[in-house]
């Protein structure tokens, strides 16, 4: 994998042994690294990354070890506050840290994890950015501190046995991801967007050095800032493409993805190669095709050939049961992907992180009144409800957890400042749901390629946050933003998540361009993007996998699970959610297998086989 850790404790002894684990559970034996690490009789700390990303992010500069994942993208700027033309990314970091203290991070623009450790006086320092777009997890102990991006490297060094945590577990099931900082590993969380972490004497003490927030005061005309947006996003797009990164995009039916390739420089498009998933009469394909053919970018099609149950142990192993694995499962092609690129274009996090959705805005709106509560809100974002829970789960586990996952959900919701419930939920979107899905497809992709998100730029950010509510929710900005400055790919159609676009809506201001939008529905064909069904009948393993790992466990068969509800649901093949309850489950067996079993702290093999030709000389 590549990514951080680091481990610090009390006692002063031979760190070497760690970092010898530390490694069995990052380095996949077949691909192309660089590593860099420093060992103290305190700490250890280690850094991985792929081998086409060239610049040292792990340095120690005085007293002070400086550990660096992601993107800076203001350098030029930050090295002009600091008087110096030729400083590094960790020079930077050192710099503003000395000059700033903790606040230094505010002067910052980028995606990016950090790490600063005085070796001096023992104290961490770490911290995000305000999208929270790479994954970092901590584990605190009395006589120590482990803090890394991702939950194996953490494991790796513990000496006890992990322990589950019952609701960070049932969070993944009842609504698709964790909140408040919650893992499915007791006593590890994640690190939310916005918080700088200092950890001395054995003290943890957050400060927020961003605060989401919308402005109620700014009158807002729409076209001027529609063409706000348009120029940001063309000068973060463009600025962070560099001539020599090997370049693809994931071009879906919707409005990110065809954005961000509209806003490229002509020049650069012909470099670019867009890959969309979908059967041969998938709309999905169909729609990008043709946005291709209009660009003049090079296409690929590519189809999901792995099986539920190979996605799952792969997957799972990469992505840490932070959501269903089966979500993600590129990995189907990452063969091809590798030929046309190491960097993707991603639209996540995108405007759709910021335009909330999930939830049908007018259910927000009402629960301003008192009779709509956060009870109906959470009734609605759940994915699985409490009566088919009772089917996967033992009665007497739901009747413990279950209440406790909504109370989090609700505090979770209420501990976001905003004026009015819709503000509130679009916040609380961008702090809780978006970041377990971005971490996902970082951590399944990140072995072999690295993410260019041009929306978490913070001038397109703050911009949209000054948007007043109506305009943010109802009327489309970015399907709004390509129908006014990419007119060659207007008369394309739109897979909307929004649905198909009524007279009505507000949309149809635009009718003085002279075409009505045509949109669809994002469940439109949604078989012929990956026929799950189809790969479920020919899948003999993920029955197996299920049941043999839920019978093996006392916890999980005693405690846990109903397996006569699982076996009923795996044999009914019209169960309501049933591909989504099976995508689960393997997601969870796996990462209960890999990470709370895998006592040999080694990668599996599975995931060692599937890699062990990305550099065979066919591939090369």
């Amino acid at each position: 994998m590549a990514g951080l850790t680091i481990y610090i404790d009390k006692k002063k002894d031979d760190k070497a042994h760690l970092l010898k684990k530390i490694v069995r559970v990052n380095i996949i034996q077949s691909l192309k690294y660089n590593e860099n690490y420093i060992i103290g009789e305190k700490f250890i700390c280690y850094y991985c990354y792929p081998d086409f990303i060239h610049e040292n992010k792990l340095a120690m500069i005085d007293e002070h070890i400086i550990i660096f994942e992601g993107e800076i993208y203001n350098n030029d700027e930050l090295n002009k506050i600091l008087n110096n033309k030729y400083l590094t990314t960790v020079e930077i970091i050192y710099h503003l840290y000395k000059n700033y203290g903790t606040k230094f991070v505010k002067y910052i623009n980028g995606d990016f994890n950090i790490i600063i450790y005085n070796t001096l006086n023992d104290v961490v320092l770490f911290t995000n950015d305000r999208f929270a777009r790479h994954p970092l997890f901590y584990y605190q102990t009395d006589d120590s501190i482990i803090i890394a991006s991702e939950k194996k490297s953490i494991l790796a060094c513990l000496t006890v046995k992990p322990s589950l945590d019952y609701v960070g577990m049932l969070e993944v099931f009842a609504i698709k991801h964790n909140v408040l900082g919650r893992t499915f590993i007791e006593n590890m969380f994640s690190c939310p967007p916005g918080i700088v972490f200092c950890c001395t004497n054995g003290k943890l003490i957050k400060d927020l050095y961003f605060n989401w927030y919308f402005s109620p005061a700014r009158k807002v005309n729409k076209l001027s800032l529609i063409d706000e947006i348009y120029e940001e996003l063309v000068r973060s797009t463009n600025v962070r493409l560099k001539d020599t990164n090997r370049t693809i995009i994931l071009l879906s039916g919707g409005h990110d993805s065809r954005s961000i390739l509209c806003a490229l420089d002509k020049r650069k498009r012909g470099k670019i190669s867009a890959i969309t998933i979908g059967e041969d009469d998938s709309l999905e394909v169909q729609i990008a095709r043709k946005i291709c053919q209009t660009l003049s970018v090079n296409f690929q099609q590519e189809k999901i050939s792995l099986s539920p149950s190979k996605i799952a142990h792969i997957g799972t192993w990469r992505s840490e049961f932070a959501v269903n694995a089966l979500s993600h499962p590129f990995m189907s092609f990452h063969h091809d992907m590798k030929k046309y690129g190491d960097y993707i274009l991603s639209g996540l996090p995108g405007l759709d992180t910021l335009n909330g959705c999930y939830i049908d805005p007018r259910v927000i709106v009402r629960s301003g009144i008192p009779k709509i509560s956060y009870d109906l809100i959470f009734s609605y974002y759940l994915v699985l409800h409490q009566k088919i829970l009772e089917m996967i789960f033992k009665k007497k586990f739901i009747n413990d957890v279950f209440p406790q996952v909504k109370d989090e959900f609700i505090r979770s919701l209420k501990l976001i400042e905003a004026e009015n419930k819709l503000d509130q939920y679009d916040i609380w979107y961008s702090v809780e749901r978006q970041p377990q899905f971005s971490h996902m497809a970082d951590l399944v992709d990140m072995d072999l390629f690295s993410y260019i998100p041009p929306y978490t730029d913070i001038k397109m950010h703050e911009i949209f946050m000054s948007i007043p509510t109506k305009n943010r929710m109802y009327k489309q900005i970015s399907l709004n933003m390509i129908y006014k400055h990419f007119p060659e790919v207007r008369k394309i159609e739109y897979d909307s998540g929004r649905g198909i676009v009524k007279q009505n809506n507000t949309i149809y201001d635009y009718l003085k361009y002279g075409i009505k939008i045509k949109t669809y529905n994002r469940n439109y064909k949604k078989s012929n993007f990956w026929n799950f069904f189809d790969a479920l009948n020919h899948d003999t393993e993920y029955h197996g996998d299920i049941i043999q790992i839920i019978d093996g466990s006392s916890e999980l068969s005693d405690y846990v699970f109903n397996l006569d509800g699982i076996k009923e649901i795996l044999k009914n093949e019209a169960f309501p959610r049933r591909q989504l309850i099976i995508g689960l489950l393997l997601t969870f067996v796996n990462a209960y297998k890999y990470l709370v079993m895998n006592n040999s702290n080694s990668i599996p093999k599975q995931v060692q086989e599937y890699y062990a030709d990305f550099y065979s000389p066919e591939s090369a």
